[in-house]
C-alpha cells in the first residue's frame, strides 16, 4: 500500500538554494555578532575613559581634603557596569 500523495505540481528546493540560504543566515548572523562586538568595545572604551576621569576628581578632591563617600559608591557601580561589559564581551 502507497501512502496518498497530493496530485498535481510540488514545488521543490534545489540542494543550491538551501545552500545559498544557508550561506546568508551565516552572513547576516556573522554581520550582527560584529556589531555586537563592536558596540561593546565602543562601550568597554566609553566606561575606561569615565573611569579615568572619576579617578582624577577624587585625586582632586583628596589633595583638597574632600569626603569621597559619594565617589566610593560611584566605584562600586562602575565596578557592576565593568564586570556586566567584560561578560557581554565574554559571551560574544
Amino acid at each position: 500500500m502507497t501512502p496518498d500523495l497530493p496530485h498535481g505540481h510540488l514545488p521543490t528546493i534545489g540542494v543550491r538554494e538551501l545552500v545559498a540560504a544557508i550561506h546568508q543566515r551565516r552572513a547576516r548572523r556573522n554581520q550582527a555578532a560584529a556589531e555586537v562586538t563592536r558596540s561593546v568595545q565602543l562601550l568597554k572604551a566609553a566606561l575606561e575613559r569615565h573611569l579615568a576621569r572619576v579617578a582624577e576628581v577624587r585625586q582632586a578632591i583628596e589633595e583638597r581634603g574632600g569626603d569621597v563617600s559619594a565617589i566610593d559608591q560611584l566605584d562600586t557601580g562602575m565596578a557592576r557596569l565593568r564586570d556586566d561589559v567584560r561578560s557581554a564581551e565574554d559571551a560574544v
